[in-house]
């Protein structure tokens, strides 16, 4: 059942939309089953949902790892824990609440089934000592989202995680396609992070 959402993201992952480097990209956090705006879903016991948008300016983009590049704009929401809400009560992050935002590179590595170049880009949204993280899969020669392999919010010493790969941080042209977008095919983003996710797991 765990597998689901990443046949899901593996066919979305067929259609890639180009965009000019230099431009700022937006992405939105959706579901990975279903691509609803609900987001992800927290690991139980814990579980709540992790959903927003944020921006990032290309001309910017770190080529190494260790560099955080402040976010465009972004508004993010983490909703509070039915089971422990004590804990993880939710948070908002948005820059006119205080917030911050950055990304930076994770790191890069090629696909061993496909050959395929992929980065790996850690999003972070800092708030009064709250943090919320998440890391999603891109394929390497495009800036257009993939599946979120992590996230993770942290409230002090309480931790709570999203392992599943429930959500998607995605360009919004591939929710509602504009007329006359450039649509690439480069082969399933997607299912390539399902295989580094195996990966992960063997190593």
């Amino acid at each position: 059942m765990r597998a689901k959402p990443f046949l899901f993201a593996a066919a979305l992952g067929l259609l890639t939309i180009s965009a000019p480097a230099g431009t700022v990209q937006n992405f939105v956090i959706v579901s990975a089953s279903n691509l609803s705006p609900t987001g992800g879903v927290f690991d139980a016991p814990d579980g709540g949902r992790y959903l927003g948008s944020f921006a990032v300016d290309q001309a910017t983009l770190p080529t190494q790892t260790g560099i955080n590049v402040p976010l465009v704009a972004f508004d993010v929401t983490v909703t509070a824990s039915a089971a422990n809400p004590s804990a993880f009560p939710g948070a908002q992050y948005r820059p006119d609440l205080g917030s911050l935002g950055w990304i930076a590179l994770a790191g890069t590595f090629t696909d061993p089934f496909s050959d395929q170049a992929l980065a790996s880009w850690g999003v972070e949204f800092w708030s009064s000592g709250d943090i919320f993280l998440m890391e999603f899969v891109n394929v390497e020669s495009t800036f257009t989202g993939g599946q979120v392999i992590f996230a993770y919010e942290r409230r002090g010493s309480p931790f709570r995680t999203d392992t599943h790969g429930s959500a998607l941080a995605l360009d919004p042209l591939f929710l509602a396609p504009e007329p006359g977008t450039l649509v690439t095919m480069l082969g399933g983003a997607a299912l390539l992070c399902l295989a580094e996710r195996r990966r992960r797991k063997r190593s």
